[in-house]
């Protein structure tokens, strides 16, 4: 059952991003959890993914911004992402390869592990989301590998990309 989040609720002092992120992970928990039960990890790990592949190039082409660097803007959407929290970590403009790290928020404890390079089915969610991003920036295809998995011990997981 879906809890809901009420701004009286909330605790004193969160601001507006903070609470867009909550509602937003919330969601994506429940419609995680709703998927996997009907479909299994791996068709749902599928699912997110061009998910949030979709929510990428959707927030992309709302912060867009021609007149600045590929990694202002890259650096800005991730910072604006309400659904985890997301931060450029390396970016090589020649290349157009670099780092991302991610807490992820939609993965919690007793978490389904899916085959491949991710860990939970939230993993795949922000290696689209990931992907959407970087690909409506640079106008390129674009892959992304998870590198580092907080399912597997890591404190947060990292995603390299790079140009295919």
């Amino acid at each position: 059952m879906m809890q809901l989040l009420s701004v009286e609720g909330a605790k004193e002092g969160l601001t507006l991003h903070q609470l867009e992120e909550a509602i937003s992970t919330d969601l994506l928990v429940s419609l995680k959890e709703a998927v996997l039960t009907l479909f299994g990890p791996s068709v749902s790990a599928i699912l997110l993914f061009r998910l949030g592949e979709l929510l990428g190039v959707k927030e992309s082409r709302k912060l867009v911004m021609p007149d600045s660097s590929i990694q202002s803007q890259l650096t800005k959407i991730f910072s604006s992402i309400r659904y985890g929290r997301v931060s450029l970590v390396l970016f090589n403009p020649y290349e157009i390869e670099g780092k991302v790290c991610v807490k992820n928020l939609i993965d919690r404890d007793g978490s389904a592990m899916v085959n491949g390079d991710g860990g939970g089915v939230g993993c795949y969610f922000y290696k689209g989301l990931i992907k959407g991003v970087i690909s409506t920036v640079v106008r390129s295809n674009i892959a992304v590998y998870e590198i580092k998995c907080s399912l597997k011990g890591s404190p947060y997981c990292e995603y390299y990309f790079c140009r295919r």
